[in-house]
């Protein structure tokens, strides 16, 4: 049976803290120390990810000497590609740093499609060898207003869920498409990630969003992922569908309105 569910508003985790640490519900405490352990983590992240685009244009300017000094075809074929490899190594590392260093503040007009095919590159590189990654992208004129940083975020969010649903070999299928306006609903860019995971059954569904709710057991997921997706959605004045089956699937959508 596959259980289908909406979301307009993200759920919250509500509580009230006490002024001191006396009483405190054990809880709301671990929720905190988790926070704080994944915003040091991020800080940590994001100086390994600039030392590791430092160390790839070092790679990358002594490559391109090389190649300006090598005069065996075979090798300076092999050079160039290693240039290369850096070059991109390079770009993965911007768009990571674009993410930890985001403000909030990048509302622009974009186009969900355009999003999805620059980033193709980096999302090979974000599912296994075992799965296969299909993506479809529909060329329009529309654009949606949202932060482009958020954007790619929950599309890597998307797909890393998908990712690790499925144990082995299976399928991830990315796709973007444009719904026309009908009645009161505005015209929308839809973004759909399906996956041939483990799927949810109902009472997990119904959890799903959930700030630092997780299905992947301790210390393998943040809760954060969907959560920050849904957040999204809401900002833009859109919302996120989920469609899942046990043992056979799930499908996310992610719906913003076009301007």
């Amino acid at each position: 049976m596959t259980m289908v569910r909406q979301i307009k508003t993200a759920t919250a985790i509500k509580c009230a803290l006490p002024d001191s640490g006396a009483g405190r519900n054990p809880d709301v405490a671990e929720l905190e120390q988790r926070a704080e352990r994944q915003r040091v983590m991020g800080e940590l992240a994001a100086d390994v990810v600039h030392d590791i685009n430092n160390l790839l244009a070092a790679v990358e300017a002594i490559s391109r000497l090389l190649d300006m000094n090598v005069e065996d075809d075979n090798l300076s074929a092999l050079v160039r590609r290693l240039s290369r490899s850096a070059h991109t190594g390079r770009g993965m590392t911007r768009r990571l740093l674009d993410f930890v260093h985001d403000d909030g503040n990048g509302m622009a007009e974009v186009d969900l499609a355009e999003i999805v095919e620059n980033e193709v590159e980096l999302l090979d590189h974000i599912v296994s060898r075992q799965i296969s990654l299909k993506i479809e992208t529909e060329e329009s004129r529309t654009r949606v207003f949202a932060d482009p940083v958020r954007v790619r975020s929950a599309l890597f969010n998307l797909i890393a869920n998908a990712r690790d649903s499925i144990a082995g070999a299976g399928e991830i299928a990315v796709r973007q498409y444009v719904v026309p306006s009908v009645g009161s609903e505005p015209m929308c860019q839809v973004l759909t990630v399906a996956d041939s995971g483990c799927g949810m059954d109902k009472d997990t569904l119904k959890k799903v969003g959930q700030r630092y709710f997780t299905t992947k057991g301790k210390g393998k997921g943040s809760g954060l992922g969907l959560a920050s997706v849904i957040e999204l959605a809401n900002d833009c004045g859109g919302r996120v569908e989920i469609e899942s089956t046990e043992d056979v699937g799930t499908r996310v959508r992610l719906i913003l309105p076009c301007v």
